[in-house]
């Protein structure tokens, strides 16, 4: 079978018995990746799973500090190939040539990261059924919108954290995952595609042939599946979000002002 010069890392937290599932999946990619590397944040977990995996290529490493950007970052950092392909423990390949899809558009002009198609976000892509771009953003307040299973590939805004590739230079010149927002995040893969647009000069591509099943797993994860986020913990994300990307002056203050306006009035009309 033949190999490509790739590593797929997967950070995982509760999750057994899918990461062991998705390790023999990986087994069977064609092109296959050189690497497989799983990131467990729990030594009983990395344990059992080594116990029981079955997988010829997938290794795993412990991670001394939980949370999804250390777990990735530090995957990345064990990787000796020229692409790093990130993918979460709960997410499946559609296809065998799913990874050779991904990375494709790497070695386009301007193409910085390249990212695919998750199938089964239902609750999330319901209301955006007839948008036909996906991972797009408002360009002012950075709210992300459009259909993660658009049949459409083309230019997007943002990656699909449990879907996405890159460069490896580019990843760890560029500074990885901002460590920043903890445990449990979210909003860490908007920043990290707009930081990279911008020192890459360059932009990312949606692949819909590079495709992924998102099984929403409701056990395990960084955060409960189940449960909407706070509203301070997600006012706070945001902040920090803008913060990142604009500074602490008058531009970030505004955007944060109008969001905080803006989820006010959702609170009202709900």
């Amino acid at each position: 079978m033949e190999e490509m010069d790739v590593t797929i890392v997967i950070p995982t937290l509760g999750r057994v018995r899918e990461a062991t599932e998705l390790a023999s999946v990986l087994d069977g990619l064609d092109p296959g990746p050189k690497q497989v590397i799983f990131v467990f944040q729990r030594s009983d977990e990395l344990k059992k799973w080594e116990d029981t995996r079955v997988s010829t290529l997938a290794t795993g490493l412990l991670c001394g500090s939980q949370g999804t950007s250390v777990a990735r970052n530090h995957g990345a950092k064990q990787a000796h190939t020229k692409y790093l392909v990130f993918l979460d423990d709960d997410c499946v390949p559609a296809e065998k040539s799913w990874m050779a899809q991904l990375i494709a558009p790497l070695a386009w002009p301007k193409v910085v990261l390249a990212t695919g198609q998750v199938r089964g976000w239902d609750d999330y892509a319901n209301p955006f059924k007839l948008v036909k771009k996906a991972f797009m953003l408002s360009k002012w307040l950075l709210i992300p919108y459009g259909n993660p299973e658009s049949d459409r590939s083309g230019w997007c805004m943002t990656v699909a954290g449990g879907n996405f590739a890159v460069e490896t230079q580019k990843f760890l010149r560029f500074g990885g995952f901002s460590e920043r927002f903890g445990s449990p995040s979210i909003f860490e893969e908007t920043e990290l595609s707009l930081r990279f647009s911008r020192a890459g000069k360059g932009k990312i591509w949606y692949s819909a042939d590079a495709a992924v099943a998102h099984r929403q797993a409701k056990h395990g994860g960084m955060r409960d599946q189940d449960a909407e986020p706070l509203e301070g913990f997600l006012l706070g994300q945001k902040r920090l979000l803008f913060s990142l990307l604009f500074g602490e002056g008058f531009s970030m203050a505004v955007r944060f002002a109008l969001y905080r306006l803006l989820r006010r009035v959702l609170r009202v009309l709900r």
